[in-house]
């Protein structure tokens, strides 16, 4: 069965649709050099080729996109500037459908947070309602189809058949 993921993709917007990837670091390294691991980052661990990832941006949902890849080991991308030349993370590649409008959080997000957000690993929406700060995060399967709602005659009909055909 098809994964559902969300991915913020703020500073590394133009970076994810120029390559038409998703990168997270393996490691984070504190001033103190102890190295940490974020829970958004370890969600590309589970993406398989096929999985839907909506794009989130600045409070809207800007794209949908299909995991084209499993995820691999990758150098940091050239776009980056590595403080550790061995800097690994993994990636995956995926296969991006822009929105022409992007759709409003504030649009979905008081339903989606009643039904879904408990679902979410991590929690998609914090107490305040908001995006929680995070790379990537697994959404429940049926999110996508109230997703797809949302994103109207934008979302993608081959995606959506895809994962009705999944269902």
């Amino acid at each position: 069965m098809k994964r559902v993921f969300w991915v913020n993709v703020n500073s590394s917007y133009k970076e994810v649709v120029d390559g038409s990837f998703l990168w997270a670091p393996k490691l984070g390294v504190r001033k103190d050099g102890i190295t940490f691991k974020r829970p958004g980052w370890e969600q590309l661990k589970k993406v398989s080729p096929g999985d839907i990832v909506f794009m989130h941006r600045k409070q809207h949902i800007v794209g949908v996109a299909t995991a084209a890849s499993a995820m691999y080991d990758s150098e940091i991308p050239g776009t980056r500037k590595p403080t550790n030349p061995d800097y690994l993370g993994n990636k995956i590649d995926i296969s991006i459908r822009l929105l022409q409008t992007p759709v409003s959080t504030e649009e979905f997000k008081d339903n989606f947070i009643l039904n879904y957000n408990k679902q979410c690993t991590p929690l998609l929406f914090n107490k305040e309602n908001n995006v929680t700060q995070s790379y990537l995060y697994e959404i429940p399967f049926a999110a996508a189809f109230y997703l797809s709602d949302a994103l109207g005659s934008q979302f993608p009909a081959s995606i959506l058949s895809a994962i009705k055909n999944d269902d």
